[in-house]
């Protein structure tokens, strides 16, 4: 026979030691990643900023053929906002006034946090005719700047043609 009351037997489960490693591992792994993060979240943010703008004029290009009517991306550099803007009646040249926004394009922000600066570096709010050429000379160039002195240019060629670099 067994005497089974004089033994303790080794309950399963983790030490205190072993949990404290684990936790201290999972938080160094944390700031490396968190660092990481936090320098790449500026980079994303300017080149989604630049893409938007980008895609909104190209919209804007889209609708000029389409209804045929002269439109125009009016774009803010001092409150950082563009607006889609057309003209009612399509006399060419479109020209640069006259133009209104429909109740539906209101002004977006280019960025939410505010974190970046706009400018033209050529060329000033882009003007197209209903067969979707530019109306302005010279073509716009937007720049688009972080903090952390990264740069998107927003080129709108004579043709159209709109590339982000």
């Amino acid at each position: 026979m067994k005497n089974r009351g004089s033994r303790r037997e080794a309950v399963g489960g983790f030490s205190l030691i072993e949990l404290m490693v684990v936790i201290a591992i999972a938080g160094i792994l944390l700031t490396v990643t968190w660092a990481r993060i936090s320098t790449l979240v500026p980079i994303y943010r300017l080149e989604g900023a630049a893409r938007a703008l980008a895609a909104e004029i190209q919209r804007a290009r889209g609708r000029a053929i389409t209804e045929n009517k002269c439109f125009m991306v009016h774009v803010n550099t001092v409150a950082k906002t563009y607006q889609l803007q057309n003209k009612a009646v399509a006399t060419l040249p479109c020209g640069t006034t006259g133009f209104s926004a429909d109740a539906a394009d209101g002004a977006k922000k280019i960025d939410d946090a505010n974190s970046l600066t706009v400018a033209f570096s050529a060329g000033s709010n882009p003007v197209f005719n209903p067969r979707g050429t530019l109306e302005t000379s010279p073509a716009p160039v937007i720049a688009l700047q972080n903090s952390a002195n990264a740069f998107r240019s927003v080129y709108v060629q004579p043709t159209g043609r709109i590339n982000v670099q």
